[in-house]
């Protein structure tokens, strides 16, 4: 699957003995950027612009939890947890969202125990 998303600005987790809580306060300030994504087997991985020669960054999904929430005023939010990196993405429909997510779920991810939706 591929296709163009928002991608929220940041996204690593905090390092161990800084503040997790500032670190997503500057998440949630951040800006949101269009990029490109392709999702291949169990990784994904995002380009600046479809067509861009090397992919900006990659995640790989198996063990990866998904949330789902509802719908913003910016678009349809939902977040990929690995290990060492949350990335908040938005769709611009509910039904591309929920085919990301379906997509994501047979990469190998989870839905997140505690998923609003």
């Amino acid at each position: 699957m591929e296709g163009a998303l928002l991608k929220n600005s940041g996204g690593k987790k905090a390092e161990p003995g800084h503040s997790r809580l500032s670190s997503s306060i500057g998440n949630a300030l951040s800006k949101w950027d269009k990029r490109h994504f392709v999702l291949g087997g169990a990784n994904l991985r995002w380009y600046k612009s479809e067509g861009a020669a090397e992919a900006q960054n990659e995640v790989s999904c198996s063990g990866a939890l998904v949330s789902v929430f509802e719908q913003g005023k910016g678009g349809f939010d939902f977040n990929l947890e690995t290990s060492d990196r949350a990335l908040w993405l938005r769709a611009h429909s509910e039904l591309e969202r929920a085919e990301w997510v379906s997509a994501l779920l047979e990469a190998g991810a989870a839905i997140h125990p505690h998923s609003p939706i």
